[in-house]
């Protein structure tokens, strides 16, 4: 979602996505939604086998608030103040 409007968003007629610093947040969001996903799969996947997943599931939960945080403070769509993801993260 924001890579797109990146893409479609102009500045001095000029898509942002072409800005180094637009690149560098969608890359460092990017970076983070793989790494969120690696952690939660490796956490199910050890709840599978049985194993306990507190201190697990206690670090993934810390690291998605702080993203979702994070992603609230940008301004763009998706990442209204009022929105769902907004309400979560506190």
């Amino acid at each position: 979602m924001s890579a797109k409007y990146a893409k479609e968003r102009k500045q001095f007629d000029v898509p942002i996505a072409s800005f180094e610093a637009i690149q560098f947040m969608l890359a460092e969001m990017a970076t983070f939604v793989y790494a969120m996903e690696s952690m939660v799969y490796r956490t199910a996947a050890a709840y599978d086998e049985g194993k306990s997943i507190s201190r697990q599931a206690a670090i993934v939960k810390t690291l998605l608030l702080r993203v979702a945080r994070q992603g609230c403070g940008f301004r763009g769509p998706g990442t209204r103040r009022d929105g769902l993801f907004a309400r979560i993260a506190g």
